[in-house]
């Protein structure tokens, strides 16, 4: 994998994993307000790898925000298949499966 297509992978995991947290747990809208860091330019990677998202990242050690594209992180996203992903990932981080050429068949139970 190339660290262009490594890169886009870590960060639309991330925007997954963040907007699956805010619709599961109903988290409340962050407004721009002092506990909004920013310090950190979080923008230049979507614009690096051209791609239209948000994030929002809570650093708890110093108790503050950094977000980028507010509008977009106020906005409820179903996550439909996305978990596919993230469960692939981590199977195949952890060798549950060897690589990614891997067919895993269902048995139709739940």
């Amino acid at each position: 994998m190339t660290q262009r297509g490594r890169s886009l992978l870590i960060i639309s995991i991330t925007i997954i994993s963040i907007i699956t947290l805010l619709t599961i747990t109903n988290f409340p809208a962050i407004s721009a307000n002092s506990l909004i860091a920013q310090s950190v330019n979080l923008e230049r990677a979507f614009t690096e790898l051209g791609i239209e998202g948000s994030i929002l990242i809570y650093d708890r050690n110093n108790q503050k925000f950094y977000e980028h594209n507010a509008s977009r992180n106020s906005t409820a996203f179903y996550p439909a298949s996305t978990f596919k992903i993230l469960n692939a990932l981590i199977a195949l981080e952890t060798g549950v499966i060897k690589d990614d050429l891997a067919v895993l068949t269902w048995d139709d139970d739940i």
